[in-house]
């Protein structure tokens, strides 16, 4: 052939994977890589991806490296090199830009702005809310080593996997909703609290409370909301919300099967024409809301029917965000 051409190029970061294995046995004059995901601070993909686009210049990992002298950036666990050290040689070698010297020739990168000249500016607003008492009362008890006790005591069986050595990683949790570490049973009807009492779902979480005004208004004003968050288990509490408000909704997380996704992607574009006459279904049977979990995207992934994007929770990794 003369061209082979890969998309969802970023598939092949792994130099071991099966896929490149079995690209590279189709003999072509050309390769061509198409992918929209960043790479992840990591030579080893980086250089994955050059060996396979061209493999007679990139042809070893270790001499790559060599090149820059950086490998694993930030992670300490395995030997990775520190981000004040890549800073310092920046300013004594030039090695980032020297990076981007040798990268120019191999990569035509193409920005919105270039090719979509029609499509508004993104308008981006950090929302700030307050927690709620219980939220207040768990973060002291998650600061004090003591919450899996006290929530033993009232019943809730959830607590007994739950780990409270990684206090910053609770801290996140009881940020996003106090649930996520086990709901309570209401002692009148003996099923979940948040079942038994919707409003209290709600009323749990200061997060949840602000998206609820949110939702609402947005709703009302004929609009279509792709919600994400990193944890699947949150996804799951807010399925139980959109439950209680009756609003459609679809979702896709790590575990959706394939045809399960294009199946539920065409449903939710179909809103922009399923109305009177071919016109935007506007109705209250529309499909409202989107739920993604933040690392379920970037697989061709393409909800251009919505108009607003709520990140529930904001990823350590600014990129993962704006991918």
């Amino acid at each position: 052939f003369t061209y082979l051409v890969v998309d969802e190029g970023q598939r092949l970061k792994n130099h071991r994977c099966t896929l490149i294995s079995s690209l590279k046995r189709i003999h072509s004059a050309n390769r061509l890589l198409l992918s929209g995901t960043p790479i992840q601070n990591n030579l080893n993909e980086l250089w994955s991806l050059l060996n396979f686009v061209n493999p007679s210049i990139f042809d070893d990992l270790s001499v790559f490296q060599s090149w820059f002298g950086f490998r694993d950036i930030g992670q300490k666990d395995k030997g990775g090199t520190e981000g004040d050290q890549i800073v310092l040689e920046q300013r004594q070698n030039n090695t980032v830009s020297k990076l981007h010297e040798i990268l120019r020739p191999f990569l035509l990168r193409r920005i919105k702005r270039d090719v979509l000249s029609d499509m508004p500016p993104k308008k981006e607003i950090v929302v700030y809310s307050g927690m709620s008492k219980l939220q207040h009362g768990y973060m002291d008890l998650i600061e004090k080593g003591v919450l899996r006790d006290i929530l033993l005591k009232q019943g809730i069986e959830q607590a007994r996997n739950l780990s409270q050595t990684n206090k910053q990683m609770n801290q996140r949790k009881n940020a996003n909703h106090p649930f996520l570490f086990g709901e309570p049973i209401d002692p009148a009807s003996g099923i979940h609290l948040g079942t038994a009492h919707p409003q209290l779902l709600v009323r749990a979480s200061g997060k949840f409370a602000l998206l609820d005004r949110m939702l609402e208004r947005l709703f009302h004003d004929k609009h279509q909301v792709l919600i994400f968050s990193q944890m699947t288990a949150l996804l799951n509490i807010i399925e139980d919300y959109l439950l209680f408000r009756k609003w459609k909704y679809c979702r896709i997380d790590g575990s959706t099967k394939i045809d399960d996704r294009q199946r539920q992607m065409d449903v939710f574009n179909a809103e922009k024409t399923g109305g009177e006459g071919g016109t935007r279904n506007d109705s209250d049977d529309r499909h409202f809301v989107f739920l993604l979990s933040t690392r379920a995207g970037g697989l061709g992934i393409n909800l251009a029917t919505a108009d607003t994007c709520i990140i529930f929770d904001s990823d350590w990794n600014p990129h993962q965000d704006s991918q």
